[in-house]
């Protein structure tokens, strides 16, 4: 499992994905580099890996996302 994150002249945030060598990459997220984002940190078991996060949400926070269904939990986040 790879993942790479890079920006586009138009300041756009593309976190791309693929499960192994022999499949192509897909887009994982796009977002405005200028707004919130999110950014890979490290794999986990089972198809998982976790991220930072602040999409939906001023405050980041790092999430457990489950590659295998697309759902992702909420491991901590400040409140500040």
């Amino acid at each position: 499992m790879r993942f790479v994150v890079g920006e586009t002249k138009e300041l756009k945030r593309k976190v791309y994905y693929r499960a192994n060598e022999d499949q192509e990459w897909q887009l994982f997220r796009e977002s405005n580099a200028d707004e919130g984002g999110l950014q890979p940190l490290a794999f986990a078991a089972d198809n998982s890996i976790y991220v930072s996060d602040s999409t939906y949400t001023d405050l980041a926070g790092i999430y457990l996302y489950d590659l295998n269904d697309g759902t992702s939990n909420l491991i901590h986040q400040d409140e500040y």
